[in-house]
């Protein structure tokens, strides 16, 4: 499966005014995300609120959650590598492609 770099510039009065969210982003990098809850994490850090906001599915939220990651049906941690060492078909739910 493929991973996604999550990339975040923080202007300088972001961070003169947000001294603690930068103090514990080094905590935030290595938490298992997904992007269908991107959301919630561009919310957290706006600071702004919707009912539907969910804080333990933002990755920047001190009540952020681990939660599974599926690709199609499948546990995200079970996908076998896009490449390896034998070049062979690989289905996943609907999805198919030819691993290297």
């Amino acid at each position: 499966m493929t991973d996604i770099p999550f990339i975040l510039w923080l202007s300088e009065k972001y961070i003169v005014n947000n001294d603690t969210f930068v103090k514990n982003i080094r905590i935030f990098l290595k938490r298992p995300y997904s992007l269908e809850h991107v959301i919630h994490s561009i919310f957290e850090l706006s600071k702004l609120e919707y009912i539907d906001i969910n804080h333990q599915y933002s990755i920047f939220s001190i009540n952020y959650k681990k939660f599974d990651r599926y690709v199609y049906d499948t546990l995200y941690n079970n996908v076998p590598p896009l490449f390896n060492n034998e070049r062979k078909q690989v289905n996943i739910g609907e999805w198919q492609y030819m691993s290297n």
